[in-house]
């Protein structure tokens, strides 16, 4: 057995306290035995690997996965996303009020590099991450309790649920921090825990999603803001426990380290910036709601200017990377506020139309979609694993734009004359044709995300690409408010959905388009396993290339989303 040097936090005197142990032996995981081992043996299998975990990790720090990952990131997440549908459309909110709030809900997502920066260079109460995550556990559990308990008004609604989004952003944010510092201190165990976060993530998801659609059909909206509340407010007893394994700094290293930002003040100013402009993006939606124009101009303005800035602050070929990954999620205009309306309306609203309940629409689709987009992930490595990044783009852009044609079809009724049930299309082309293409269009900018986060400044980097193609979906829903009303789309009697085809068209199919000539100037022409970085073209070395990787799988799991409820990194 080898030994090794790692660290272990030990609650002892809150002290750090450095120990010399002797490192279980890995056993060979499941890529290495080979699937059909693991399923000749699946219950040995499976207990082999939790014993692993346990000896590498301890079961405290994965009772803490299992909280954030499971409770927070899994259940949570989806609940807060599925359950707005029903929930303004009870309100009697239109679609374009509608995805405006929606807008609102998602901003924390874009501030992910603020939520990084200042728990990297402040340690709140001495904690860069425990503190954080119990304020933000705090704002979440608050904002369920009063969506539960009283009957509010839209506007106040979207407020709390930017509060359960800081939630979920924060607790993923920081607990993939620490999961990932572990595996590089921990090398030998491979992507153990990214399986585990993978698993229990997914399992959450799914088990929200079975929930969601029934309840909503039944009108017990308020239900599912009761079952979120202790979801929210549990994470925050593995973490005052110290289970995350979050040192307690010494007062000559509390207060804000002025040093620290200095050092990287190009980066984290971008950071800080970027989420300014999304956080003023959502206070703009909020209260200049009904003009349209101040929105988009706000919109357009200070995409420039970050994008701008971004050339400035960042390496050339990290910055345009950059600015292709944020022009993809901006132009895949994004209209829920019209689909999701037209799909569930009523007969007097939409004579002849498909009629969805929540449960097929929230719940079987989600259910059948998260298959799908797997079924994706696995085309990718097996077809476009070897591929120049060029060729993956552009080709992944035209599929994607491809996959947006079944809701053309369903909404001008063609599938009828086919003999074709609308819940027959929308499965096979929504819920499972189209999130192949969408997956074999996401799983590029993971990957591509992953590889161009500078050495040392992974996590800070990541989370700041991350926020600027968040950012690029508050802007998709914007401008996606914008086009359904010079659509004349209208929600609420009398409806009028005359210009829906003509607005998928162009939103999800000729807009995105445009990216196709730009992927051979703002991407480069490597190959998908090349040093991005050092600029050379050659293989990376093994080790940091099998720690890339961990981390793109790590930020894989929120493939199950409709992508106008689109997967936030």
């Amino acid at each position: 057995r080898s030994v090794v040097k790692i660290v272990e936090m030990k609650r002892d005197d809150d002290v750090l306290q450095d120990s010399t142990e002797e490192m279980p032996p890995r056993r060979p995981s499941i890529d290495q035995a080979g699937w059909k081992s693991f399923l000749a043996h699946p219950f040995r299998s499976a207990a082999d690997y939790m014993k692993r975990l346990e000896a590498n990790f301890g079961w405290k720090f994965l009772v803490m996965l299992l909280s954030a990952y499971f409770g927070v990131k899994g259940a949570l997440y989806t609940f807060t996303g599925l359950v707005q549908l029903p929930y303004y459309k009870k309100l009697g909110v239109d679609g374009r009020q509608y995805q405006i709030y929606g807008s609102i809900a998602v901003t924390p997502f874009a501030m992910k590099g603020f939520f990084g920066t200042i728990s990297d260079v402040w340690p709140m109460a001495g904690y860069h991450k425990n503190s954080y995550i119990l304020l933000a556990a705090a704002l979440g559990s608050l904002s369920f309790l009063l969506l539960g308990s009283f009957k509010l008004s839209a506007g106040m609604s979207a407020c709390l649920f930017f509060l359960a989004s800081v939630e979920t952003a924060v607790v993923d944010l920081l607990c993939e921090g620490k999961y990932a510092e572990l595996m590089r201190m921990r090398p030998h165990t491979g992507g153990d825990i990214v399986t585990w976060v993978w698993a229990t993530y997914h399992v959450g998801s799914l088990c929200a999603a079975g929930i969601t659609g029934p309840i909503s059909d039944k009108g017990h909206i308020s239900s599912i803001f009761w079952i979120c509340f202790p979801i929210a407010a549990q994470v925050m007893i593995p973490v005052a426990l110290g289970w995350l394994s979050d040192p307690v700094q010494p007062a000559s290293m509390r207060g804000f380290r002025w040093n620290k930002f200095k050092e990287h003040q190009k980066l984290f100013g971008l950071a800080l910036c970027m989420a300014l402009a999304a956080l003023v993006q959502a206070i703009i939606n909020l209260y200049f709601s009904k003009q349209i124009a101040v929105q988009l101009g706000y919109t357009i303005t200070v995409s420039a200017v970050l994008c701008v800035m971004a050339q400035f602050c960042l390496p050339r070929r990290l910055a345009l990377c950059n600015l292709f990954m944020f022009l993809d999620a901006a132009l895949y205009v994004q209209i829920g506020g019209a689909l999701d309306y037209w799909f569930t309306a009523e007969e007097e609203c939409v004579p002849g139309g498909p009629h969805f309940d929540y449960t097929y629409y929230s719940t079987y689709v989600r259910i059948v979609g998260s298959i799908a987009a797997w079924a994706g992930v696995i085309l990718f490595q097996a077809i476009m694993g070897n591929w120049r990044l060029r060729r993956i783009f552009w080709v992944s852009v035209v599929l994607r734009c491809a996959g947006g044609i079944f809701d053309i079809l369903i909404v001008n009724r063609w599938n009828r004359r086919l003999g074709i049930s609308d819940k027959t299309m929308y499965m096979i082309g929504d819920a499972i044709i189209y999130e192949v293409c969408y997956t074999l269009n996401f799983m590029p900018a993971v990957v591509l995300t992953s590889k161009l986060c500078a050495k040392d400044l992974e996590a800070t980097t990541y989370a700041m690409l991350a926020g600027f193609q968040n950012f690029g979906q508050q802007v998709s829903r914007t401008v996606g408010v914008f086009f359904i009303t010079i659509f004349n789309i209208r929600t609420d009697a009398p409806c009028s959905w005359d210009g829906l085809s003509l607005l998928i068209a162009v939103a999800h199919i000729f807009l995105p388009l445009l990216l196709v000539p730009l992927t051979f100037y703002l991407i480069p022409d490597l190959k998908i396993t090349d040093d991005l970085l050092g600029g050379t073209g050659a293989p990376q070395e093994e080790e940091e290339e099998s720690d890339r990787r961990e981390r793109e799988m790590s930020n894989v799991s929120d493939l199950s989303i409709k992508s106008d409820r689109a997967p936030l990194l």
